[in-house]
């Protein structure tokens, strides 16, 4: 990743643009929006990920997946972000759209069954939607925390 002449700050998540000749900051990048919500920054012709070049330039590391913390994708200050596994981030996916029981994980299959999921593991079916509900708490509980998140 070269990403030489631009420098971060882990307290604003603010990327800047270092000049060439000299160290005085030219001006903030102009952040693009990536087709999935995350802004990005082009230097030297290529695209870069805001939160993947941040994560670079203060750990010196080139990061597996980067986690927002707090599920803002443009909030790139150092304390939102984790280095995590692909897995450990999918456990941090919002809502679908098209939940239709208001409850991540839980589904009604039929007229009186529902089903509950963690990730792409069926829980179970049940007669009740409190069921499932147990079900998919426990399992949440079990295998991970929530990333600060409510849901």
């Amino acid at each position: 990743m070269d990403v030489s002449n631009v420098s971060y700050d882990p307290e604003t998540g603010m990327l800047t643009r270092i000049k060439k000749k000299g160290t005085a900051p030219a001006g903030p990048f102009t952040l693009g929006n990536h087709p999935n919500g995350y802004g990005y920054i082009r230097n030297n012709g290529k695209r870069y990920l805001a939160h993947r070049v941040a994560w670079y330039i203060h750990t010196g590391e080139i990061p597996d997946t980067v986690d927002h913390i707090n599920g803002n994708k443009r909030d790139n200050r150092i304390v939102n972000l984790r280095n995590v596994t692909r897995a450990q981030n999918s456990q941090n996916m919002k809502m679908s759209k098209r939940n239709t029981s208001g409850i991540q994980g839980i589904r009604r299959v039929s007229k009186n069954r529902w089903r509950a999921n963690r990730s792409k593991e069926v829980l179970g079916h049940f007669a009740c939607i409190g069921l499932a509900i147990k079900a998919r708490n426990e399992a949440t509980a079990h295998y991970h925390e929530n990333h600060g998140r409510s849901n």
